[in-house]
């Protein structure tokens, strides 16, 4: 193989993966759009978005499955303790921004 032709197929080899790696920045961008526009959508519904955590954070640090990530998030998120906690907390930021309870409750 000559030099000339080994520099070609050098060059065809890193456009084609450069071509490859433009494929998965654009297929990144369109799920984090997605992202983005879920998340705009729960927010004008009232809900918060800016701590939501997924499988990815339990299986970073776990060896398991998404489907038992998905169980741990559910069971930590979900259990007394954690709701107890938050109500806790949602108590104390009223109390620092001067927000007072309704009447009825």
């Amino acid at each position: 193989m000559s030099k000339n032709h080994y520099e070609m197929s050098a060059v065809a080899s890193a456009n084609l993966e450069i071509d490859y790696l433009r494929g998965q920045l654009n297929e990144a961008k369109k799920k984090l759009k997605d992202i983005v526009e879920a998340r705009l959508f729960l927010r004008s519904k009232g809900y918060f978005v800016e701590n939501l955590w997924t499988t990815d954070d339990v299986t970073e640090n776990y060896n398991c499955t998404k489907e038992q990530a998905q169980q741990v998030l559910e069971m930590a998120l979900t259990n007394e303790a954690t709701m107890q906690q938050i109500w806790l907390a949602i108590d104390d930021a009223c109390e620092t921004l001067e927000i007072h309870k309704n009447q009825n409750q």
